[in-house]
């Protein structure tokens, strides 16, 4: 019984966590109500090198985020298209089962002027075909860890019982405009997340104070941070699903404790995230093709080992952020030209 306890006592701690990240132990404390939540986090830190990873806002940022499926006429090495569309992809996702089949996330300005570049690669014959999706809305689900062996380090469960509640997420700007030096931060913090405010500001040569201002008062305070996904234990794969918008789905995929977020897209079309362990994958797949109704549900699998191979994920395109947000097609159009024609 005691060991049960302290399982829901640190699952709980975590969903917190990864709400509000972990710079203040004692918002966790008194929102866990937990008197031990300062030496779980600490005991986590030391088990798992628990790093919680920040989740932009993309509207808060005056950006949007798009979600490209591609089919290319060969396989490319990720590191090298992520350099040919200079930054401004966030994640790429080979799928193992056709590795020409990629799910590409992009992080760019109203204006996807970027279409050119997907155009240029169909014109020599890199991209046999392209399907765009632009974001609406993104709902970000915390890991449930309410089944997880801390232990052995697994999921001894495929699936929780009843459905899961994304975050809730309110609107905390007030019109607030972000200034170089919080899109700085917020870029830095996803591209090392080990990175600590005191490395943020040697990296920056800003001072301490400022950047521990800026962070507080307007990358959390703003609500430029969304949530934070805290991964503990070996995930082996990603898997990324794509399906017509239903609510029923929704519903039920977050029965998987590793679901990280739902994105309702455009056309009616929604692409949800999950990470899993290995011995959790056959149950997940055989769970996909139940829940399937008169809309199929088309998913790719991404192993995330070994590194870069079939995942890799960016931080948000902060060095075209120069008081403003400066995209430049020309020069995208001549990196591609360069690094892959």
């Amino acid at each position: 019984m005691q060991i049960l306890q302290q399982q829901s006592e640190i699952s709980k701690v975590l969903y917190y966590v990864q709400r509000f990240g972990d710079l203040s132990p004692k918002l966790i404390t008194a929102l866990s109500g937990i008197k031990e939540a300062t030496k779980i986090i600490e005991n986590l830190k030391e088990k798992y090198k628990m790093l919680p990873y920040p989740i932009e806002r993309a509207d808060k940022l005056n950006l949007k985020r798009y979600y490209v499926e591609v089919y290319f006429s060969k396989n490319i090495d990720l590191l090298k298209l992520y350099e040919a569309f200079n930054g401004i992809t966030v994640a790429i996702n080979r799928d193992m089962l056709n590795d020409k089949k990629y799910i590409i996330g992009i992080m760019y300005s109203k204006n996807a002027d970027f279409i050119r570049g997907l155009e240029y690669l169909v014109d020599i014959g890199l991209i046999h075909y392209y399907e765009l999706y632009e974001e609406e809305e993104k709902q970000v689900y915390p890991i449930d860890y309410s089944t997880f062996d801390f232990e052995k380090g697994k999921f001894s469960e495929d699936f929780i019982k009843n459905p899961r509640q994304p975050f809730e997420l309110p609107d905390l700007s007030d019109n607030f405009k972000p200034d170089e030096i919080d899109i700085k931060i917020l870029g830095k913090k996803q591209e090392q997340n080990d990175f600590t405010l005191k490395d943020i500001s040697s990296s920056l040569g800003i001072p301490f104070k400022e950047v521990l201002y800026h962070y507080q008062a307007h990358v959390v305070g703003r609500g430029l941070i969304s949530a934070y996904h805290v991964f503990l234990g070996k995930f082996d794969f990603k898997m990324s699903l794509i399906y017509d918008s239903d609510e029923e789905v929704d519903n039920a995929l977050s029965r998987i404790p590793t679901l990280i977020s739902i994105s309702h897209l455009s056309d009616n079309t929604s692409k949800a995230t999950l990470v899993a362990q290995s011995h959790m994958l056959y149950k997940i797949l055989e769970f996909i093709t139940r829940i399937q109704k008169d809309s199929k549900i088309s998913f790719t699998i991404h192993p995330l080992f070994p590194p870069f191979e079939y995942s890799l994920t960016a931080s948000i395109p902060y060095e075209h952020f120069n008081k403003k947000w400066e995209f430049n097609v020309e020069e995208l159009l001549m990196k591609e030209e360069e690094i892959l024609s």
